[in-house]
């Protein structure tokens, strides 16, 4: 099944008249490769995050919904956490353990709360 980050992909292509293989050789991968990401079957490489805006001129609208959309389709999350204190790496662990158990509410509040502290800084 396709997902948004691959609609917003294959709309890319569309417009600009490209087929699967003309964006798989521009990221510089096997047609099937994109194809596997266009449809959540791969991850969706990091670097093709910068790489697609810049590689077809997307203005800031359209990259924040290749943004966004990659977000949704996101299974894994990896967080670097070596540099980290033992009570960072904690902070860490107690959240991805917290994060099944949390209702919306609970998830709506941290959230704000993070975004809050984002904010002073």
């Amino acid at each position: 099944m396709i997902t948004s980050f691959g609609k917003i992909l294959r709309k890319i292509r569309i417009d600009r008249n490209e087929i699967l293989l003309d964006m798989a050789k521009k990221l510089e991968v096997a047609v099937s490769y994109l194809s596997a990401v266009e449809t959540n079957r791969r991850a969706i490489p990091e670097s093709w995050l910068a790489t697609i805006p810049k590689l077809y001129h997307l203005n800031e609208d359209e990259t924040q919904k290749l943004y966004a959309a990659a977000l949704e389709s996101i299974k894994n999350f990896k967080i670097r956490i070596e540099h980290e204190s033992p009570l960072g790496k904690d902070v860490v662990a107690a959240f991805a353990r917290q994060l099944p158990e949390m209702n919306e509410e609970e998830k709506e509040q941290l959230y704000e709360f993070l975004r809050k502290f984002r904010e002073k800084k």
